[in-house]
């Protein structure tokens, strides 16, 4: 199994604003070794619509499957994160007049994010 992890707009040409952009997930269990990743076109597994937020700034998603070898090993992947979503940043808003540089500062540090993946076999 391999898998990779990309924003939309590093492929789809017609995202104009990191907004509009979204995360992709991407999973393969049977593959050529010799062909990258990259060079394969597949439709991503998980992407930013999948995302179950139970707390503002605090979301996961999973996807299950089934290894090709072996029909009784399932596998769950599961992905963590938190603060803005990755690829996308926070959404737009108007800026304040009086508190322009303190809007520009704190637009810097929401743009720390993270995210963990985990595989698990169930």
């Amino acid at each position: 199994m391999r898998w990779g992890v990309s924003c939309a707009s590093s492929y789809d040409t017609s995202i104009a604003t990191s907004y509009d952009d979204q995360l992709s997930i991407f999973v393969e269990t049977e593959f050529d070794k010799d062909v990258p990743l990259c060079d394969v076109e597949i439709a991503p597994v998980l992407s930013s619509r999948d995302w179950i937020e139970p707390v503002e700034g605090r979301r996961y998603m999973c996807y299950e499957f089934v290894d090709p070898k072996d029909s009784s090993a399932t596998y769950s992947l599961l992905t963590i994160s938190l603060g803005n979503e990755p690829c996308r940043g926070p959404k737009p808003t108007e800026p304040d007049i009086n508190s322009v540089g303190l809007a520009h500062i704190s637009r810097g540090f929401g743009l720390l994010v993270a995210v963990a993946i985990a595989l698990i076999r169930v």
